[in-house]
This record gives C-alpha cells, structure tokens and sequence, in this order.
C-alpha cells in the first residue's frame, strides 16, 4: 500500500458499506433491479480499495472507469487466490440499470441475493487484509 492510501481506503470500504445497506433495504423491498445495482456499487468501490491496498495509483482526476477497475480487480483477486464471478456484477447492473425488458422476478430475487452474499465475502476478505470490520 502506498502512503496516504489508507484514508482513501476506508472512505472506499465506507461507500461499499453504504452501498451493501442500500442493497439489503432494496432486496427486502423486492426492488430487485436496484439491489443489483447497489450491489454492484459495493463490488466497485470493494475493488477500487483492494487495488489501492495492492499499491495502485489513483488515474488521473481519480477517474476509475468501470471496465478497466473491474478488470484489474478480477486479475487481483486471482493472485490472491480468491474466486469471485465479479466481473459479471458489471453485466448484471447493466441490465438492471438500462433493459427496458428487465422485470423482477425470482430470478432476479435469487440472482440479487447471490450478488449481496459474493459482495459480502469480498468486504470481509478485504477488511481481514486491513485488520479493519
């Protein structure tokens, strides 16, 4: 880790936390689509604290395009030899953000359910890394 990256860090495990609450309060609402979308968020700034942890800079204007974040972060989460269907989160916020034809269904309801399970697994793996809950 970089010196100075560690408030950056927690602001990150902060906003996935947040994103985590938003998702649980959805899912129990049976806003399924924005479960996915709030868990997805989680996922993100999960990945964009564990790059920094493993020593990454910030880009330029702090500008962490999503391919390219979630990209990096699948390649880091294979050195640590964690398995994680993380680069599909992008795929499935998508089309619960943008399909016109997207409903919410018990698929959906199941595959919102595994995301916040996943997205949980990754916090506290991450969190152990820092000695921070």
């Amino acid at each position: 880790m970089q010196q100075g990256h560690e408030p950056r860090i927690r602001g990150r495990l902060s906003r996935a936390n947040e994103a985590l609450l938003g998702a649980a309060s959805e899912f129990a609402a049976g806003r399924y689509n924005n479960t996915t979308s709030r868990a997805y968020y989680a996922c993100f700034h999960i990945a964009v604290a564990s790059l920094l942890l493993d020593g990454a800079s910030d880009p330029p204007g702090n500008q962490w395009r999503h391919a390219q974040t979630i990209g990096r972060f699948a390649g880091l989460l294979r050195r640590w030899d964690i398995e994680s269907p993380v680069v599909a989160f992008r795929n499935l916020r998508e089309r619960a953000d943008y399909a016109a034809d997207t409903e919410s269904d018990g698929v959906s309801s199941l595959a919102a359910a595994r995301i916040l399970g996943e997205v949980l697994t990754l916090r506290y793996r991450l969190a152990t890394r820092l000695n921070w809950r």
